[in-house]
C-alpha cells in the first residue's frame, strides 16, 4: 500500500505500519504547509506524531512573538476527523491535513499543557 499520493483512500481496516504511514502522510503534508514560516506572529518549530491510533495527536509546537517560550497545541484526527470504524474506506491525507491546518488559523486546536 503506498501513502505517496496525498489523495489515496486507505482501506479503514489499516492497521499497524499502515496506519502509522497514514498518519505520517497528514503530518508531511501540514508540515509542508506550516514551516518554514507560519506569519508574521506565530512561526511553527516542529510537527509530530505521539500516540497510537485512536488516540494518536498531532502535535505542533510553536513561538509566539507576543508570548515569551514554546508553545504547543493538538488535534486528535481518529477523535475529530476519522470515524474509526473497519468498514469503507478512510478519508484521504490531505482532507485530514487540510481540517488541523484550517483549525491552526481558526486558533481552535486544542493547547498541550507542558508539564
Amino acid at each position: 500500500m503506498s501513502f505517496d499520493d496525498p489523495h489515496f483512500l486507505p482501506p479503514a481496516n489499516i492497521r499497524g505500519e499502515e496506519t502509522r504511514a497514514y498518519e505520517e502522510k497528514i503530518v508531511e503534508l501540514l508540515r509542508d504547509a506550516l514551516m518554514p514560516s507560519s506569519g508574521p506572529v506565530l512561526f511553527v518549530e516542529k510537527v509530530e506524531l505521539q500516540g497510537e491510533r485512536p488516540d494518536t495527536e498531532v502535535i505542533i509546537r510553536y513561538r509566539d512573538t507576543r508570548k515569551p517560550g514554546l508553545h504547543a497545541v493538538r488535534s486528535r484526527p481518529w477523535k475529530e476527523f476519522i470515524e474509526d470504524d473497519d468498514d469503507g474506506l478512510l478519508p484521504d491525507a490531505a482532507s485530514i491535513g487540510s481540517a488541523i491546518y484550517s483549525r491552526w488559523h481558526d486558533g481552535t486546536l486544542e493547547p498541550v499543557k507542558e508539564e
